[in-house]
């Protein structure tokens, strides 16, 4: 490269192997597009295709219909979209301009091509911005740009939560450009023409099959939204087997939200008018529903779960069946997580790590029984009532001190044998994350906060506060008990995202902090009608 050639900015797709040209291109608007032989030195080296979107008047014009005459100032907006089509180091590649990445046919293009050469380009000191996703039921997108050149671990990113999606640095090569961001494309300022062009694919093919970024990023690969419609498609075929043979053992659903048991009355599946009412969501109840209906994705993105409050005439929330479902799927030696309708691809050594490391977790035998057709608030009272003084409630009850950001719950339940209690129905990552966290938080605030000790003492009956709450407490002496209402026979099966919030949360306060930690199940009565 040269000084003279100009900084332009280029965005590629490296498309997948065994892609025709044709193949490539979107069928749907092929039509409408202008194929064109690109020649260097009397040599093609790829078609353009260009396709050009006709003039017409801005959309904010209509705001001003009636009082401006906008027609006689010939007001319009044009565009051109095109994909230039080459190949360098025996492969494809798709270079987009203006809107020409919708030209391309969904699917053609390597997922996360664009984010493995990033990664392993530039100097993971010096990133400008990261986009994530967070893994919820309703997940926030968002861009963390820094003022200056930072090191990723200056960007708070939570590893347990956060997906990283794409990555902005300088490349420490600066022949490779000098500013690049990866996700599936490649997007990258860089000297170049189109003579030197293939030279350059070929250096980012090299860096796009590099696992250095491993060493430094070790986590980037541990789970992965999947975009490939193709085998979302795949995916969601072998869910509807499942479904169809009635097997719960790689399928199940839950609660996909957290939601307020404190005005929770019942659920209903169907229709808003359905004349069953029920306390929870379980798969035997979507697939009773579904009874005697071809399955289909279009039936369970259709039919809903209403949620009813206390008083309320219309439901507060809905969710389609699909939404309410978690799956664990294995295909072609790789797992994938369904959740929240959005398929994930998880590394099977993650997966088996996250497993070997909540083996240490014990069950507890705790002073509580059945959960019956009441709500979370109801449940509790119940159990410190029966408990004869052994269990404080503090569920709803809210501590905070001027040096908190906001107040949290320092338990539901908590014992006279120092025991931290935090109850909560089954439900999805979403709901089972929060209560994992919220474990974590409030005994590292108990251990680490005296103010908070002190706030605490307050709400605390007399045989249960702390002695001396100005004194830090020893963590040995004390359990962070998760307690999971579930309806379900057998043990829990967590979901996978919730699994890694419970492998964060035990081993920050075993290891750490010396807490002792234990996981439990409460029986829930089995989905009989609160009719």
């Amino acid at each position: 490269m040269t000084n003279k050639q100009k900084v332009i900015p280029l965005t590629i797709f490296l498309i997948k192997e065994g892609m025709r040209d044709r193949d490539v291109m979107d069928g749907e608007v092929l039509p409408e597009v202008l194929s064109l032989p690109v020649t260097v030195e009397s040599k093609e080296i790829g078609m353009l295709y260009v396709k050009h979107t006709p003039a017409h008047p801005p959309n904010w014009a209509k705001f001003f219909s009636g009082s401006v005459d906008l027609k006689a100032k010939e007001l319009k907006n044009s565009a051109v979209s095109a994909i230039f089509l080459t190949r360098a180091g025996n492969r494809l590649f798709a270079l987009s301009f203006g809107h020409g990445r919708h030209l391309l046919n969904p699917g053609c293009y390597e997922e996360r091509f664009g984010l493995r050469v990033t990664l392993n380009s530039v100097d993971p000191d010096l990133l400008r911005a990261v986009d994530v996703t967070t893994l919820e039921a309703n997940p926030f997108h968002g861009k963390r740009q820094a003022a200056r050149a930072a090191p990723l671990g200056e960007f708070g990113l939570n590893l347990d939560q956060d997906l990283l999606r794409a990555v902005t640095g300088k490349p420490l090569n600066e022949s490779l450009g000098a500013q690049m961001t990866g996700i599936d494309s490649l997007s990258v300022r860089v000297r170049t023409d189109l003579k030197s062009l293939r030279t350059l694919l070929v250096k980012y093919l090299a860096k796009g099959s590099e696992d250095s970024y491993r060493k430094r990023f070790p986590w980037v690969d541990h789970v992965a939204e999947v975009r490939d419609q193709k085998l979302c498609d795949k995916l969601f075929a072998l869910v509807l087997d499942v479904l169809g043979k009635k097997d719960s053992s790689r399928v199940w659903a839950a609660i996909p939200e957290v939601v307020d048991w404190n005005t929770f009355d019942h659920f209903r599946f169907g229709t808003p008018a359905a004349k069953d009412n029920y306390d929870d969501i379980d798969l035997n109840r979507i697939l009773e529903v579904l009874e005697g209906e071809a399955l289909s994705m279009e039936l369970l993105k259709k039919k809903r779960v209403f949620c009813i409050a206390q008083g309320q005439p219309h439901p507060v929330r809905d969710w389609t069946f699909l939404h309410c479902l978690t799956a664990e799927m294995r295909m072609n030696n790789e797992l994938y997580l369904l959740n929240a309708g959005t398929w994930y691809r998880i590394d099977s050594d993650y997966a088996k790590q996250i497993d070997a490391d909540l083996e240490g977790i014990q069950s507890a035998t705790l002073p509580v029984s059945e959960w019956g057709d009441e709500n979370e608030a109801a449940y509790n009272s119940r159990m410190a009532l029966r408990s004869k003084g052994q269990l404080a409630l503090m569920d709803r009850v809210m501590v905070s001190h001027q040096g908190m950001a906001s107040p949290i719950e320092f338990c539901d339940l908590y014992s006279t044998d120092r025991r931290m209690i935090h109850v909560k129905r089954y439900g999805q990552s979403s709901v089972l994350s929060h209560l994992f966290a919220q474990g974590l938080v409030s005994a590292t605030s108990a251990l680490s906060d005296a103010e908070f000790r002190k706030a605490v003492n307050k709400k605390l009956p007399e045989s249960h506060k702390f002695s001396d709450p100005e004194q830090r407490i020893s963590a040995s002496l004390y359990e962070v008990c998760f307690a999971i209402g579930s309806s379900d026979i057998g043990s829990i099966k967590l979901p996978f995202f919730s699994r890694v919030t419970l492998r964060n949360a035990y081993r920050t306060l075993t290891q750490t902090y010396g807490f002792r930690v234990t996981l439990t199940k409460i029986p829930v009565k089995k989905f009989s009608s609160l009719t």
